[in-house]
This record gives C-alpha cells, sequence and structure tokens, in this order.
C-alpha cells in the first residue's frame, strides 16, 4: 500500500470481524474437490477501517485503511498497483465470468485516443470467476504487444458469492491511482465521458465529494452504482460493508445512504456528463438475485440495531495480468 498518507492510520482498532472467518489454509480446505474449484469461505480480514461515524471530520492527510488486529500479517499484502507518470484516473470494473462484456470492453478501449489512454488505468477486479472463465487470460489476448491502454487484472481466490462490496473494497486499496471511476460491466465509458471525468479529478481529490447518478443511453433511469470519488473518499466512509457479501442487493444503496449521512461529504449530480453505452453480450452466469436477506441486514444497520462491518479483505487475491 502506498505509504504517502503518513503512519497515523497505523492505529489498532479492536473490533473483531462481525461475518466468521476461516484461515487461509482452512478456506483452501473448504473448497469443493473438484479441478479449478474456488473456496465460498471468507478470510480473516486483511483491514480494517474506523467505524462508520456521520459526524467524523474528513483528513485529506490521512489514509482509513489499518491493520486488522485479528490478523495483523495480512496488511503488507495490500499493494497499489505502480501507476505510470502521467495516469490521474483508474477506471475499475467488477468482474464475474463475463467473457462478451470484457472482449468487447478491452477491444473498445484500444480505440481510445493515446493521449487520453496515457492518463487512465483500467482496473478489472475478477471476483473469483471459474477457471474457464477468468479475466486475465481474455484481457491478455485483447491486447497486443504495443496496445497503448495499460490494464491490471487481480484475481480474487475465493468465489464467494454476491462479493459485490469486497471486490469494492479491493479496488480502492489496490487503484495506482487516487481518484476512481467505479463502472459496472454491462456499461461501458466513453472517451467524451472519461475526458468529463479526468476534468473533476481535482475536485474530487481535494475534498469528500462522491459523483454518483450517471445517465446512460439505456434504460433512461440513472446508474445506481457507476460513481466518481477518492480513495480517502471512499475510506472515509468506511467503504462498501462486506456483511453483505454471500447474498444479492443492497450494496448500492447502503453506500449511498452513508454518503448522504456523511456531514463531512458531498454527493454530488454528474450534471453535463456525457451518458454510459450499454454492452452488449451475455452476462456471466450469477446465484439469486433474492435480495430480501440483505434488506433486512441493511435496514438494521441504517436504524441502527446492527454494527457497520470493520473488516474489509475478507478473502486473498493476486495480480493475474499487468501491462
Amino acid at each position: 500500500l502506498d505509504r504517502k498518507y503518513g503512519v497515523n492510520w497505523f492505529a489498532t482498532l479492536a473490533t473483531p470481524p462481525t461475518t466468521p472467518v476461516a484461515s487461509p489454509a482452512a478456506a483452501a480446505a473448504a473448497a469443493p474437490g473438484i479441478p479449478g474449484a474456488r473456496s465460498r469461505t471468507p478470510i480473516c480480514g486483511a483491514a480494517s477501517v474506523p467505524k462508520w461515524d456521520p459526524s467524523h471530520r474528513f483528513d485529506n492527510a490521512t489514509f482509513q485503511l489499518r491493520p486488522n488486529p485479528v490478523c495483523e500479517e495480512r496488511f503488507d499484502q495490500i499493494r497499489a498497483v505502480t501507476p505510470r507518470q502521467t495516469e490521474r484516473l483508474t477506471i475499475a470494473y467488477l468482474y464475474y465470468a463475463d467473457k462478451d462484456h470484457l472482449r468487447q470492453k478491452v477491444s473498445y478501449w484500444t480505440s481510445f485516443p493515446a493521449a487520453l489512454l496515457a492518463r487512465i488505468h483500467f482496473l478489472v477486479i475478477d471476483d473469483g470467476s471459474p477457471r474457464d472463465a477468468r479475466a486475465a487470460p481474455i484481457v491478455e489476448a485483447g491486447l497486443s504487444a504495443d496496445a497503448a491502454a495499460r490494464v491490471t487484472v487481480l484475481e480474487i481466490e475465493q468465489d464467494l458469492v454476491w462479493n459485490i462490496a469486497g471486490a469494492r473494497n479491493l479496488a480502492f486499496a489496490t487503484a495506482p491511482t487516487e481518484a476512481l471511476l467505479l463502472m459496472d460491466m454491462d456499461y461501458s465509458v466513453p472517451p467524451e465521458l472519461v475526458a468529463w471525468t479526468l476534468a473533476r479529478v481535482p475536485d474530487a481529490t481535494a475534498a469528500c465529494r462522491v459523483w454518483n447518478g450517471f445517465a446512460r443511453d439505456k434504460p433512461s433511469r440513472p446508474h445506481p452504482a457507476v460513481t466518481l470519488l477518492s480513495k480517502r473518499s471512499y475510506w472515509h466512509l468506511s467503504g462498501n460493508d462486506e456483511d453483505l457479501v454471500g447474498h444479492y442487493g443492497h450494496t448500492d444503496p447502503t453506500f449511498k445512504w452513508k454518503t448522504k449521512q456523511m456531514k463531512a461529504c458531498a454527493p454530488v449530480g454528474p450534471t453535463g456528463a456525457p451518458k454510459l453505452r450499454i454492452a452488449e453480450g451475455q452476462m456471466g452466469a450469477r446465484a439469486s438475485r433474492d435480495a430480501r436477506h440483505n434488506g433486512e441486514v441493511a435496514a438494521a444497520k441504517t436504524r441502527g440495531k446492527r454494527p457497520w462491518a470493520t473488516t474489509v479483505l475478507r478473502f486473498s487475491w493476486h495480480i493475474a495480468f499487468s501491462k
């Protein structure tokens, strides 16, 4: 992890994980006995975040990730991807077996102007895809040796059901730049939207500001997941709550609720932003979309009846591809 934010954030936080976890060895042993199978058991979170507090003052000089006292040795596994000197924005995609969409993305990225590509880094988080649908081979096959696009694929080594919160946390823990545009795999970001976003990077990194509600070509309603903000702002909001992992739903509205409640952060509408473009192709296989369980969990947290999670990155990962 980039240490430039100082050492003050190495304070201890004694709150244990709120989801049962296993050691990496135990998690590996829990994987089904078939080739390429991945464990579906979370492990001890690699980091902790301060307890979410809507009155907490935003400090742009302090990074909010800290060692998890339950497994402090895992904190050193967190490393930011090395950026090129010219990069100012990370465009992060979460991926799970969406082969058609990813192939389309990689081809599309190579068509961007070289001057634009020099200022951005594409980060793909492969959220435990099956062996025959992993992201790294698709990205490698789609990029020529002289391609100007810079792409990194991080591969999560467990297949945690609906690990949207955890995968987003990994993106913000490892992104090479301070500013991130969090995308959804079923939409593409056109070059003109990239340019619009780059123009707002200074504002995004100067204070706690969160751009959400980007327009899309179809359907007409704003996209709930696409978001622009800085790493410091994201962790000031305690990131995404990994207690929602394992069941579908409420990741987007819960984070948006925390943003609106946080006094030191300003939600910003992306006025004038070019529209997102819907991607063609078939979505990868997904688990049940029954949101009732997470609806109950989210309701309990927002009403103060259940604590917010303070541990993140409850899985292991590695760099599967980098160019």
